[in-house]
């Protein structure tokens, strides 16, 4: 539910784990916010991760599996509460997960070559993704190098849920820190970020000069925290996935680059539509348009 929310750029819960009713007004936030799904009190309604989205963004249940998938974009309803809630320390309960046995790591090794046959387990430390016995643990942090959330990923089924307690939005997600970088490549979630991130810096023209930065919430969410994160570029390069929600996501972020951070932009579509898919061939796609950003007059 908390990822759920972070999608919509909903109301966060107070303290009690409550946000205002979705289907009555009220003062008094009412509607109990569990981990999987939630209980309206005053309305005495209730549901889970789907029937949260059907309601809010007035949809069937297939547009709320491609909304949550991100094949389609959100509404763009919102509802948001000033102040929202304490941003919550999850650093002790990442460190405290044990690792995994090494049966653990030869599973985790054997989905990733399926999932993501760019990356490998060495990769993955390097990112500080920890291996658990069942999951792969993928800690986000706040600039503060805080870990504010947990996404794990199954290393049987691939499902992913969060910790709870976790915010994936005070911060766009970055697994290493180029710090002399004028340039940024802008792709989608952790798996992407990671498979250009290691390109990057097997690159001998780009170690140094490119940032890598993933979306936390999906393509179609966008947060005015962020912008602080990408003020100090001279050029940002959108390579998000080739499809509808993809598409809707760069024309709104786009927007928001070049006209309230007055940044050089290059949008770039990924041979096959999928960034992480279409790594093997990077030295040609991804290598061509970063030079044509860094070329362009300012």
């Amino acid at each position: 539910m908390q990822m759920v929310l972070d999608l919509l750029d909903w109301e966060q819960p107070n303290r009690a784990h409550k946000i205002h009713s979705i289907y009555v007004d009220e003062n008094t936030p009412s509607l109990h916010v569990y981990e999987w799904d939630y209980w309206c009190y005053a309305s005495g309604r209730g549901g889970d991760v789907f029937d949260f989205v059907m309601q809010t963004q007035d949809c069937g249940f297939g547009q709320a599996i491609r909304i949550l998938s991100g094949v389609a974009p959100t509404s763009g309803r919102k509802h948001r509460v000033a102040g929202g809630r304490a941003l919550e320390d999850l650093t002790g309960r990442f460190d405290e997960e044990p690792d995994g046995s090494e049966e653990a790591l030869r599973r985790a090794e054997s989905f990733i070559s399926r999932k993501w046959p760019y990356l490998n387990t060495a990769d993955l430390f390097e990112f500080g993704v920890k291996f658990a016995e069942h999951a792969l643990w993928i800690p986000h942090t706040d600039r503060d190098k805080i870990v504010r959330g947990i996404k794990v990923r199954n290393i049987y089924s691939g499902a992913k849920h969060a910790v709870k307690g976790s915010t994936f939005t005070n911060r766009l997600y970055m697994p290493r820190i180029v710090p002399e970088a004028e340039l940024a490549v802008l792709v989608e979630g952790e798996s992407d970020t990671w498979c250009v991130t290691k390109w990057l810096r097997l690159s001998d023209q780009w170690f140094d000069q490119v940032q890598a930065i993933g979306l936390p919430s999906g393509a179609g969410c966008w947060r005015d925290e962020w912008h602080e994160d990408l003020a100090g570029y001279r050029g940002v390069l959108l390579a998000l996935d080739d499809d509808r929600a993809g598409r809707d996501a760069a024309e709104k972020i786009v927007k928001v680059l070049e006209e309230d951070l007055n940044l050089r932009v290059g949008v770039l579509w990924p041979p096959g539509g999928r960034v992480a898919e279409a790594m093997p061939d990077a030295d040609g796609w991804l290598n061509f348009a970063l030079n044509q950003l860094d070329a362009a007059p300012v």
